[in-house]
């Protein structure tokens, strides 16, 4: 009777292991799906983020896109005026060099300084245009994942050079840019953040006014500060400036996205965004980015 109650009692334990081991064979399985669904997900919401950086980039060059239009057809206005004058020109001094009499060759001296004058300012037209090009192709760039060695005051430079052209003249920039160490960085991206900045300060002067822009070092951080005398930001909107499509600007006129994007890629980097504003008096916003081992 013992080793019958004994053998009943180890058949139920058997059955009882196998229910555990089939329990934990089930666990085990469902964990697995869910960590695959996890990943999924963390994919899905990066694929999300990227897209989210690539329509607010998008709508930031279609905002550049006239300013920049006209900053290249003045120069090529002036180029095509004096390829034609040198070609009219260079006939002349065709003709000249057939005529040899000395009255010909003082009408040819003469000529020199200035088809020498024309060239040297079409040369300039084409290298102003070869740098707007430059840095359109710079901003407008996909290679967001690319973490390398930058210099920030050059990228300042090339953002500034894209948004100059909004300002139409009205608008007054200030650069003081102090040397500072390469560090380890985006530079698209946080090319994409100085537009961004850059473009909220120009929108926000009315009629002329300054935009400032600093770099400097203080302790292991790097400091942009983009500063406008503008119409500055309503104490009761500045909470609000980081969410998504808030804007204060008339519809039609931004994505709502600019400071979104630009905390969201400040803060992958280790950083923050900080915005001091009132009405009437500007808005100063400052990048604090870490050196940590990108800076050498």
């Amino acid at each position: 009777l013992h080793l019958s109650a004994v053998q009943a009692d180890f058949a139920a334990l058997k059955e009882k292991y196998a229910a555990l081991l089939a329990s934990e064979a089930r666990y085990r399985e469902l964990a697995a799906h869910l960590e695959q669904r996890v990943q999924e997900q963390v994919v899905s919401l990066d694929t999300a983020r990227r897209q989210l950086y690539q329509a607010e980039k998008l709508a930031a060059v279609g905002q550049l896109a006239a300013g920049v239009a006209h900053e290249i057809n003045n120069p090529l206005g002036f180029i095509r005026s004096n390829l034609t004058t040198a070609q009219e020109y260079a006939a002349q001094l065709e003709a000249y060099y057939r005529a040899t009499s000395p009255g010909g060759r003082r009408e040819l001296e003469e000529l020199f300084p200035d088809f020498r004058a024309l060239l040297r300012e079409s040369i300039e037209g084409t290298e102003r245009v070869a740098r707007i090009v430059t840095a359109l192709k710079d901003f407008s760039r996909l290679d967001r994942d690319q973490m390398a060695p930058a210099d920030l005051n050059a990228v300042i430079r090339t953002a500034l050079e894209m948004v100059r052209p909004q300002a139409g003249g009205r608008v007054e920039f200030v650069t003081e840019l102090q040397p500072l160490p390469s560090m380890a960085c985006n530079a698209g991206l946080l090319g994409q953040v100085v537009v961004n900045l850059l473009t909220n300060a120009v929108q926000a002067i009315e009629r002329r006014g300054q935009v400032r822009i600093r770099t400097r070092v203080e302790g292991e951080s790097v400091f942009i500060l983009v500063e406008d005398d503008g119409r500055g930001i309503a104490p009761e909107h500045l909470p609000r400036i980081f969410e998504p499509f808030f804007t204060t600007r008339e519809v039609g006129s931004g994505t709502g996205l600019g400071l979104t994007v630009s905390n969201d890629i400040v803060r992958a980097h280790g950083g923050r965004m900080e915005v001091a504003s009132a009405p009437g008096k500007g808005t100063r916003v400052s990048v604090v980015l870490p050196l940590g081992k990108g800076g050498k």
